[in-house]
């Protein structure tokens, strides 16, 4: 029997979330917390948001946030992780979404890859790797 390539998991970064939450108690770190700040009372989806820090930290600060992961493997630690969270988990790929409004004021993408995905969605897309914030009035 052949063993899983790894090299394109996104298993490890459980452990390093995990740990780093552990350790300082933030969701997210200073930067993106800076970029996220301006969502305030607002329905948000992270896609493909893995632990979904970004979801927790805006959940926490009273938004409608959804979580869209296809590694059903980050919901069950984030159950462990956050017991109580209210964020909406949804275990898909985010190339089976098919919407032609907006129904979401924002979209939490973590790469360009789902980007087209999330203007179609959303009417502001925050990218939390390479901190750009793209509005979108469809």
């Amino acid at each position: 029997m052949d063993r899983p390539d790894l090299s394109k998991s996104r298993v490890p970064e459980l452990a390093v979330s995990a740990s780093r939450w552990r350790e300082n108690g933030n969701y997210v770190d200073d930067n993106v917390e800076n970029l996220l700040s301006p969502i305030v009372n607002s329905t948000v989806i992270e896609i493909m948001g893995g632990l979904g820090l970004a979801a927790e930290h805006l959940s926490v600060r009273g938004n409608n946030v959804k979580l869209i992961e296809e590694l059903r493997l980050f919901f069950v630690y984030r159950r462990q992780m956050f017991p109580n969270s209210r964020v909406t988990e949804m275990n898909m790929h985010p190339s089976t979404i098919k919407s032609q409004s907006q129904p979401y004021d924002c979209a939490i993408i973590h790469s360009d890859e789902f980007l087209t995905i999330a203007k179609n969605i959303a009417k502001t897309v925050y990218n939390v790797s390479s901190m750009e914030i793209h509005t979108n009035d469809k």
